[in-house]
């Protein structure tokens, strides 16, 4: 799910309010054995599927259903099934169990029809009866992030008003949370880890330099100890952005400061950050959006834009607060511009979008006399900052 750039990094979930139970449950049902132990790559999407809050199943190009988190266990409890033992049961014969109606299930297979064959993401309301009740429900599509062959369908109850739009902003919101949790625990594996396995070895050379070398070994030692400095160099870096600790230590001013200070380093661009908001009321969800922004928009300048100079603005707008990059380099194609783009530019577009429409924000991309200027706003989330 992450994607790492040579001098930026750029990273391209209530279904069930209260439980409800009914007085008189089936006896559970299985449609298949259940699906054998999972990989340790499949472990680490169940783990992270279990700490978003909306209710999610992920399916694969059969509809078997590969992981389904905790949030989903008050429903299959309601009638007779258990969250453990639905591995690889296909998700539409649950929806039967589910007495969802036939029209019902019919347009939300359609809709995974299309998911399946182009990636077209879909939202769907669905109704079905439950313990007395008729529970309505928006189930929304997309594939799987970084996984071609796998698709997450989230269930939201449609009694929540922000439910009944196609990218409701609290599950976007959900999944972006969730999302810097896991970077959060990679970055401090790489850290507490990672780079000590790395200094041991570091340590172990220094020992072996003490000892008699003929030339070849010597030269063999060089490389090794060249390689090995690199290595943790990219590993450093590689934590840092996925946890920036200016962010949650000095706020949004100071991360973005050292980023860009760090990004000209690497890249070899001339990158200058002022910062004209004064003071900003910390608020955390606002703050990584606009670190996030900023390291896709530079790392855009530095593969595509052929720029010498970028600018990194943070500054207060009528409705909130603004980030803008601007470069001087050869800008943005009109039909990427347009939302026709299939390239990683206009991906890299479309998550820093999303990423500021969970937040009730607005993206714009314009073509400049001298180049391209993002500008991402976000509106006050408080009376006062």
């Amino acid at each position: 799910m992450l994607e790492l750039h040579q001098a930026g990094a750029p990273f391209y979930p209530e279904f069930f309010g209260e439980e409800r139970r009914s007085t008189a449950l089936p006896a559970p049902i299985y449609l298949v054995p259940p699906a054998p132990p999972q990989t340790s790559c499949r472990s680490d999407l169940q783990r992270l599927l279990n700490s978003i809050p909306v209710k999610i199943v992920v399916i694969d190009r059969d509809a078997r259903i590969v992981a389904i988190n905790r949030p989903c266990q008050p429903y299959l409890h309601a009638v007779g099934l258990d969250l453990h033992l639905v591995s690889g049961q296909c998700y539409f014969a649950l929806k039967e169990r589910f007495s969802t109606a036939p029209q019902d299930i019919k347009s939300v297979s359609d809709h995974v029809e299309g998911l399946r064959r182009d990636g077209t993401p879909f939202s769907q309301l669905v109704r079905f009866p439950l313990a007395g009740h008729e529970i309505r429900m928006v189930i929304h599509g997309e594939r799987l992030p970084g996984d071609e062959e796998l698709f997450i369908l989230s269930h939201l109850d449609d009694e929540d008003p922000e439910s009944e739009t196609p990218n409701p902003r609290r599950y976007h919101l959900s999944m972006l949370q969730a999302e810097e949790e896991e970077r959060k625990r990679i970055a401090r594996e790489l850290h507490d880890e990672t780079f000590q396995q790395l200094a041991l070895i570091q340590f172990n050379l220094m020992t072996l330099r003490s000892s008699d070398m003929n030339a070849q070994a010597s030269d063999a030692y060089q490389a090794m100890e060249t390689s090995l400095k690199a290595i943790q160099d990219q590993v450093r870096t590689l934590s840092y952005l996925l946890h920036p600790p200016e962010l949650a230590e000095d706020g949004i001013e100071a991360a973005l400061a050292h980023f860009s200070r760090g990004f000209a380093r690497r890249s070899g661009l001339q990158v200058e950050f002022r910062c004209l908001s004064g003071p900003i009321k910390r608020d955390p969800d606002m703050e990584i959006a606009f670190y996030r922004v900023a390291q896709e928009a530079l790392a855009n300048v530095y593969k595509h834009a052929d720029a010498s100079h970028a600018v990194v603005r943070l500054r207060r707008s009528q409705a909130g607060f603004a980030l803008e990059i601007e470069d001087d380099g050869r800008g943005v194609p009109e039909h990427i511009l347009n939302g026709q783009g299939r390239d990683i530019v206009g991906v890299g577009l479309s998550g820093m979008r999303e990423r500021i429409m969970a937040l009730a924000g607005q993206l714009e991309v314009r073509r400049t006399g001298t180049g391209t200027l993002v500008i991402a706003t976000i509106p006050r989330r408080r009376q006062y900052d």
